[in-house]
């Protein structure tokens, strides 16, 4: 059996209904053109490849628009077409090219395709997939784009559309926390917890709101409910034990040597290690650990860290060096780096 053949057995069962845009059809919708279900097909099986053929999935939809069409399958039409426009403005990017010289505002087109896909989702009452591709449209569109008014506009019509898509509840505590709208997202935050209590993403999302406002204690009772619920979380285990060894250095030792058993490798790992030693006074094995960071991914932070930890232990050249090429960087980092 070919790919192909094996993609069209893949969405023959009956699915969620908001993964229907990862397929070509589902076994519960009617009134299908079988002819123009063929092009949908040989479509999704140019965009599941590897190489993503998005050019050549563009042209065929384009070439066979006569068709007459069932509401998804123009909802897919429209999808996939601004699928393309959005690697298209992609590729742009890449290539450096000014937004004011990209013919056809590949951007804006692909925000009117996922908008004219949401408004046939809306004409047959399927709200899960309005609120899918409204939130799509924001993500894609708006979400590195300077029109937060519009990105965050996207996210309300998605929410409005399906009042239990959570996803939409997220990214709006997001946005409120970027624009420094604190309680905002928190009160979004604690609603989505609340529908699912065990949410990984909402709990870390609600721990870094807590560690921002100065709430340790707070974000610390977060990092530790995700680790309950997944003991293998690499955000949760790194953040607690940089969080704790301020005040507990060797409870904060057990978490990141977790962690450094999971991801010995990570830059951020390290950092943390690193902090933890020199929290505990053993400032050569701290120099260490963060020399290793520093290789890994050079921040003015992770070297404002290492040129404290050469002071601490005596090598005063290395470390006023350090020290002084980060603070160079990031003027910040004496008063934002409490402890060290």
């Amino acid at each position: 059996m070919s790919d192909d053949q094996n993609y069209h057995v893949a969405y023959s069962v009956r699915l969620d209904r908001r993964d229907r845009l990862d397929y070509a059809s589902c076994a519960d919708e009617s009134s299908v053109d079988l002819a123009y279900q063929l092009i949908l097909d040989e479509a999704y099986a140019h965009k599941s490849k590897k190489r993503r053929k998005l050019g050549k999935v563009y042209r065929l939809l384009m070439r066979n628009r006569h068709f007459q069409m069932s509401p998804y399958q123009r909802i897919r039409t429209e999808y996939l077409i601004a699928e393309y426009y959005r690697e298209l403005d992609l590729e742009l990017d890449k290539l450096g090219v000014p937004e004011a010289e990209r013919e056809d505002d590949p951007l804006g087109q692909a925000a009117d395709h996922y908008r004219a896909a949401a408004e046939i989702a809306g004409s047959i009452e399927d709200g899960a997939l309005v609120a899918q591709l409204k939130a799509l449209e924001s993500r894609r569109c708006y979400g590195s784009h300077p029109t937060r008014r519009r990105y965050r506009r996207a996210f309300e019509a998605a929410k409005a559309a399906d009042p239990g898509f959570r996803e939409a509840e997220i990214e709006l505590a997001g946005i409120d926390r970027r624009e420094g709208r604190r309680d905002a997202a928190r009160q979004r935050l604690a609603s989505a917890l609340a529908a699912e209590p065990r949410n990984i993403p909402v709990l870390l999302m609600l721990a870094d709101l807590e560690g921002s406002a100065g709430n340790r204690a707070g974000a610390i009772a977060r990092y530790r409910a995700v680790i309950e619920i997944q003991s293998t979380n690499l955000l949760a285990l790194n953040n607690l034990a940089y969080t704790l060894a301020l005040d507990t250095p060797d409870e904060a030792l057990k978490y990141a040597q977790q962690d450094g058993e999971l991801a010995p490798d990570n830059p951020s790992v390290q950092d943390t290690l690193g902090w933890i030693y020199y929290r505990k006074g053993i400032y050569g094995i701290a120099a260490d650990h963060l020399k290793t960071a520093v290789a890994k991914e050079p921040t003015a932070r992770r070297q404002f860290h290492l040129g404290m930890a050469y002071l601490k232990a005596g090598n005063l050249d290395l470390g006023q060096k350090a020290v002084m090429a980060a603070v160079k960087k990031d003027p910040s980092l004496p008063k934002t780096e409490q402890g060290w």
